[in-house]
């Protein structure tokens, strides 16, 4: 069967931080070694996948990290890399472009008092924009990576304009997956308030994304679509079909989210592919315990496997959003109301710009009058001098003088054509695009003076 196409894989279960939601394994001891990471590496690079998560634990606390990285990208395989922005420096980015990662997620989950207290480290949200400035300047992509829960479902929205300071490419939000029975995750209670929120985000923030557990149907579905380039929506969970996730023992599972379903093997040269084939296996039979439900658009589906495992009626039914807030159809009404004035008043204007009737003016003589009334222009008076015009027969021109050329006025009006490259380069050599946009392009030095020499 052919391997998934997006892997997520956990290269140490080591940590700097204590998250209490963190799902990630707790390996510790039996974390594959760095022969056995390269070697993994290689082995996965050759099965193609679209693109490979290097997670943890924390991702840049490993020293192999770029050499991980280049190793897959030398396979063609698109590399990204989840962490929090802690240990992100100048050397390390420079090492992570020359491997040719294409994505930087660093994780923001509320704002600075509300991260810090999540994270149970001070000072992490100062230094997670930190990190997000250095990518920047580093010339990489840089995503924004929310996860919601309890304590910060409500103060999420606030990032706002953090995220716009920033100038991330991407910002993904998404559900926390419970990995307890505590009270710190999201309930469908919680929904309503979660679903008004981001659709007011999306409006504000083009790129803001949500995850595979948050829907379905209706007007949350267009800020699923931008992960897909507007085409499609939701079509099911795919955990164990086109989703992997590696443990950083060398354990499979369908998706790092899911609470079962790990293979009790572990990694061995040679054998990812029936650790796939076993993986799939069992995700095929945790697929037949999820309850189907219908979306808001009447659809039926199962939603995120990994969600619905975690609720007692094995379904993520509660979850969907049904019906818009108040909120949304207060904006739906503004909308229409907008509309419809924006075509009374084009209605009322090409009323006022019609030609009025025609009136009599009385201030003008009698012969104009009649003329202005009917609709003619009065005949001028004749001049003494004038003297009558022969007509000109069709065909006829009437020379006045021996010695004018016909042909000057055709040399006159037809010129031959410089060519374009003569008529838009400089002698001096080429100007530079932006001299020929419509915009004011700022920084666009377009005088010949400022014009480097062409070369030859």
């Amino acid at each position: 069967m052919p391997f998934a196409q997006r892997v997520e894989w956990e290269i140490t279960s080591t940590c700097n931080l204590h998250c209490p939601h963190c799902n990630a394994s707790k390996s510790g001891a039996e974390d594959l070694s760095p022969e056995a990471l390269r070697a993994l590496a290689r082995e996965l690079g050759q099965r193609h996948p679209e693109v490979v998560s290097l997670t943890g634990g924390e991702p840049t606390l490993h020293p192999l990290l770029p050499e991980l990285a280049a190793i897959l990208t030398g396979h063609g395989v698109a590399v990204q890399i989840i962490t929090n922005g802690t240990h992100l420096d100048e050397a390390l980015l420079w090492r992570l472009g020359e491997a040719g990662v294409g994505l930087i997620w660093v994780s923001l989950d509320g704002p600075r008092e509300v991260h810090d207290g999540l994270r149970g480290v001070s000072g992490t949200f100062d230094r997670a924009l930190e990190s997000l400035a250095a990518i920047r300047r580093a010339g990489m992509r840089s995503g924004v990576l929310t996860t919601l829960l309890a304590a910060n479902h409500r103060a999420f929205t606030a990032l706002s304009p953090t995220v716009r300071a920033v100038h991330p490419d991407y910002w993904y939000v998404w559900l926390g997956t419970p990995t307890d029975t505590s009270d710190r995750w999201l309930e469908p209670q919680h929904m309503p308030a979660v679903g008004s929120a981001l659709v007011q985000l999306g409006r504000r923030h083009r790129e803001l994304l949500i995850g595979d557990n948050i829907g379905y149907g209706g007007e949350l579905e267009a800020l699923r679509r931008r992960g897909t380039g507007g085409q499609g929506g939701f079509t099911g969970c795919g955990a164990g079909i086109s989703v992997a996730g590696i443990t950083a023992a060398g354990r499979l599972k369908g998706c790092m989210m899911l609470p079962v379903g790990e293979t009790a093997e572990r990694w061995s040269p040679g054998r990812l592919e029936s650790l796939w084939a076993a993986t799939a296996s069992t995700c095929a039979g945790l697929a037949r315990q999820v309850v189907p439900f219908e979306d808001a658009n009447g659809r039926p589906m199962r939603g995120c496997h990994a969600l619905a495992l975690t609720r007692p009626v094995r379904s993520m039914a509660a979850y969907v959003l049904h019906s818009r807030s108040r909120a949304l159809r207060w904006e739906r009404l503004l909308k229409v109301a907008s509309f419809a004035s924006t075509v009374l008043l084009s209605s009322l204007f090409s009323c006022s710009t019609s030609a009025p009737p025609r009136q009599t003016n009385p201030s003008l003589p009698p012969a104009a009058r009649t003329a202005a009334d009917n609709g003619t222009r009065p005949a001028l008076p004749a001049s003494p001098d004038a003297q009558p015009r022969e007509p000109v027969q069709p065909g006829y021109v009437v020379r006045t003088g021996t010695t004018r050329d016909p042909r000057i006025v055709t040399r006159a009006i037809i010129r031959p054509r410089r060519p374009i490259s003569r008529a838009v380069i400089h002698p001096r050599g080429r100007l530079p695009r932006c001299c020929y946009s419509r915009a004011v392009i700022p920084g666009c030095t377009c005088h010949p003076r400022n014009t480097p020499p062409r070369k030859p």
